[in-house]
């Protein structure tokens, strides 16, 4: 039914159609668009297909051009973070969680700063078990996120409740 009325109506077609990369970029206003991914590693052979899951990181700026970089194999980042998330439960833990922030801040957000050259403010939709991460808490070059960018996460709630549930460390 939304075909046939879309057909009819060349406003309800705008309404519904999705926005071009060049649109999008447009109203980022000075901020790049960045999100990453948790992707399935290609492997052309025949008795596996597909491999270790990794992540990316793909950037829309608002130039409209797009750049894209890879973070790495996925297992050890998520290690990484669960290793993270169990220290923020510990109280007179702060030298360990800003170890671990500094290693985090090293695998994911060092490449995407490289990326991003002098572009400080950035719209971050994080996938995988990066989304659980306060991305502004992590650590670069000494410093935290927060003192040098601006990071303003995306992402649905609902994506993040079952997530975090199934977490025993995390779960109420």
């Amino acid at each position: 039914i939304t075909a046939q009325i879309a057909a009819r109506s060349a406003d309800f077609r705008k309404l519904t159609e999705d926005p071009t990369p060049q649109e999008v970029a447009q109203r980022l206003q000075g901020r790049i668009l960045i999100e990453i991914l948790r992707v399935a590693q290609f492997q052309p052979a025949p008795e596996k297909l597909v491999g270790d899951p990794l992540y990316t990181a793909v950037a829309l700026f608002p130039d409209g051009r797009m750049d894209m970089v890879d973070l790495g194999a996925a297992q050890p980042i998520d290690d990484l973070i669960d290793a993270y998330l169990q220290t923020q439960q510990v109280i007179d833990n702060r030298e360990q969680s800003d170890t671990l922030a500094e290693k985090l801040g090293e695998i994911i957000l060092a490449p995407i700063a490289k990326m991003a050259g002098t572009a400080k403010e950035w719209n971050l939709s994080p996938d995988g078990s990066i989304r659980l991460l306060p991305l502004n808490a992590l650590r670069l070059k000494g410093k935290y996120v927060a003192e040098t960018h601006k990071i303003w996460p995306l992402g649905r709630s609902e994506e993040h409740t079952s997530e975090l549930q199934s977490r025993q460390y995390l779960v109420c």
